[in-house]
């Protein structure tokens, strides 16, 4: 059996079953054995639907007239989700090739070969499934017995499957055993007061690197028809016994786990459940690094912090910045979180949440003071035509009084009698002295309105607000506004605001 002509493409899920049993190693030697040349091979989940390694491998055979189709050891190496293989399918049947399998029968152009392949498919889903299924029944069952989860938090060990304080050396803190300085951590972030204080103090004090959020690449390895197959071993890279940021150390102190108490259902999925859904061992374990009267200090300490900075939190009217919730990108219409505060000069910076996650591509930082500046300009100006605007409008007669007068006309077109005369005068007095009440209150609401065009026509009125009269005022006034940053030859930024949409 050869397979001359054929692009070979392998996969494993993880580094190591790439690494310890050369599981990647053997897929690339068997293609090569077959045939196959070029050779794409990567690391990654057959349930991820974003393939580099397997996009490179269709894009080649599509544009080489040469190559037959794309050959691979067997369905499992492939994909375990339906819809990417039919993608797939699809793909090679539009330039007319051909995916084979080494051990497994496929045939992509009979309707019962592409459906037996896709029910293979369907089969390599659930079995990924069922894996996982067991996974959560074993955590359950760990529950269910009073068991420890396996992974224990810095400072404690699983033991006898419980919690107990780790007493092995910390190479950090000059071998000291870790519990002792786990505990050293917790009076750390009492003489601090914050989650982010308390970091730089240990990074200070143990002389740990800043923490660097390491590049995602993808694992790809590509090889000629007589490239010699190597898969390369990264360099093992020594991580320290701890290198938290102010989030990750703020999970770590508030983890029940140091006040003697067992957590269960952390998460579902790769999302953090919230607390209410979590289930608590009370009394689990006796090694405890926090009392509950010092848990609740820890998390009123990080409640009044989270509470008192300067902007960007929404509960909290006084320290919400008034343009917090309006802004929108303009090129995905997504809207703009705050990411960048300078804290000294009260001064903050807004970017697209969408750019944030790599799915936009504006990615410039924009100055709220700059948006506010044009957005006073952009409110002079809608004042104003809100002047021409209420100059033009006719006063409508109220429905209350038209009703009036078809009854006034009704009566008249009566024979006259005593009652009916008596009738008439009463409707006339009702609607003379709704006639002086609308005029007064036209004349009122006037002046009024020339009071208040007045002021919003002054850039000074909308500059003396505070920020809680802004954001009363602006979010009352204006739904969202479209914003855009570009970046000028000599690295400036200029903003603008495309499009306001008025709630008006």
């Amino acid at each position: 059996m050869h397979f001359d002509g054929f692009v070979g493409y392998g996969r494993v899920s993880t580094e190591e079953q790439a690494k310890n049993s050369d599981a990647l190693l053997q897929q690339g030697y068997l293609l090569r054995e077959l045939g196959a040349a070029p050779i794409f091979l990567e690391i990654i989940s057959r349930m991820n639907e974003d393939r580099p390694g397997l996009e490179k491998a269709l894009q080649f055979v599509e544009s080489d007239d040469s190559k037959k189709g794309l050959l691979i050891k067997d369905l499992t190496r492939l994909t375990a989700l339906p819809g990417l293989f039919e993608t797939i399918s699809k793909r090679l049947k539009a330039c007319n090739k051909e995916l084979k399998a080494v051990f497994d029968n496929v045939d992509i152009y009979s309707v019962s070969g592409e459906t037996l392949a896709g029910i293979q498919v369907v089969v390599n889903r659930a079995e990924v499934l069922r894996t996982r299924e067991r996974v959560l029944r074993g955590l359950d069952f760990r529950r269910q017995m009073g068991r420890a989860n396996p992974i224990a938090p810095f400072g404690y060990v699983v033991e006898d499957n419980h919690y107990k304080f780790d007493r092995s050396p910390c190479p950090e803190a000059g071998g000291r055993p870790k519990f002792e300085v786990a505990r050293e951590f917790v009076e750390i972030f009492f003489e601090a007061r914050s989650l982010s204080g308390a970091v730089t103090e240990i990074i200070s004090r143990f002389k740990i690197p800043r923490r660097q959020k390491p590049e995602a690449k993808p694992q790809i390895f590509e090889f000629a028809g007589d490239e010699e197959i190597v898969i390369p071993q990264n360099k093992k890279i020594i991580k320290p016994s701890f290198n938290w940021n102010a989030a990750g150390f703020g999970y770590w102190i508030r983890n029940p786990v140091l006040r003697g108490h067992t957590r269960y259902g952390l998460k579902k999925g790769q999302k953090r459940q919230p607390e209410s859904e979590r289930i608590l061992l009370y009394n689990s374990h006796n090694d405890r690094l926090l009392t509950e009267e010092q848990y609740e200090e820890v998390c009123r300490i990080i409640d009044y912090n989270r509470n008192n900075q300067k902007w960007g939190n929404n509960n909290n009217p006084e320290r919400r910045h008034p343009l917090s919730g309006l802004l929108v990108c303009k090129d995905c219409g997504w809207k703009m979180k705050i990411t960048a505060i300078n804290r000294a000069s009260d001064y903050c910076y807004y970017k697209c949440s969408k750019s944030l996650k790599k799915q936009c591509k504006n990615t410039t930082c924009v100055s709220a003071r700059e948006i506010e500046k044009l957005l006073i300009a952009e409110l002079i100006k809608k004042a104003e035509e809100i002047a021409n605007k209420g100059s033009e409008e006719n006063s409508e007669r109220p429905p209350e009084l038209i009703q009036l007068d078809e009854q006034l006309r009704g009566l008249r077109a009566i024979a006259p009698n005593p009652a009916i005369k008596q009738a008439i005068q009463d409707i006339e007095r009702q609607i003379e002295a709704k006639e002086y009440d609308l005029s007064q209150q036209g004349e009122r609401c006037s002046k009024a309105r020339e009071t208040i065009l007045a002021a919003a026509k002054s850039p000074n009125y909308w500059e003396s607000l505070s920020k809680p009269e802004k954001l009363e005022v602006w979010h009352w006034l204006i739904e969202t506004i479209e914003v855009r940053a570009y970046r000028t030859k000599a690295r400036k930024s200029t903003h603008r605001i495309t499009k306001i949409n008025w709630r008006f």
